[in-house]
């Protein structure tokens, strides 16, 4: 649980959609206080972690999601931060996987599942009009997941879902005002 010590959303005069960002959140775990501030827009979020005392930043995630440090970290825990420093941008992380999408024309990102180590990564493309595809890997275990999703008229799309364990197909609408 962190505690908010400074949460503004606020607007000028661009898109309602995309307001501006000043949050800063901590906790405290024994005598370190840790936490992250985010700012800019909604769409150009920069997000920076601190601490007090100073510490680099995974041990700062480790204490955010773990409340403890790196090095005590057993290989679950250890795929999480590195999934979570990924979705914040932490390192070189960020800016490689944009590079990525940028030189490929994939869309990568981290879906979390059920359980807060259940974490993948998402690689996926529309190859035609209305068809999107992806595959996801966990990154704490060897599951992997393929999607189709195809856009109908009118609202209409269709999605299977292959797993190793299961399959599925779902019809979604969706009504736009």
């Amino acid at each position: 649980t962190l505690e908010i010590s400074r949460g503004l959303v606020f607007y000028q005069g661009g898109s309602i959609e995309d307001p501006g960002l000043d949050v800063r959140a901590r906790k405290k775990v024994g005598d370190k206080t840790v936490g992250i501030q985010v700012t800019g827009s909604v769409s150009q979020m920069e997000m920076n972690l601190f601490s007090d005392p100073y510490m680099n930043d995974s041990d700062i995630l480790a204490y955010l999601l773990l409340g403890h440090d790196m090095s005590t970290s057993n290989d679950k825990e250890g795929s999480l931060l590195g999934a979570a420093a990924a979705a914040l941008g932490a390192g070189t992380g960020g800016g490689l996987l944009q590079g990525i999408e940028e030189s490929t024309g994939l869309n990568i990102s981290l879906a979390s599942g059920e359980e807060t180590s259940d974490v993948s990564l998402v690689v996926g493309r529309e190859i035609y009009n209305d068809l999107y595809i992806s595959y996801g890997k966990g990154l704490s275990d060897s599951a992997g997941t393929f999607k189709a999703r195809y856009n109908l008229k009118h609202g209409f799309s269709v999605e299977t879902e292959v797993t190793d364990e299961e399959t599925g197909t779902d019809l979604f609408w969706s009504l736009e005002r």
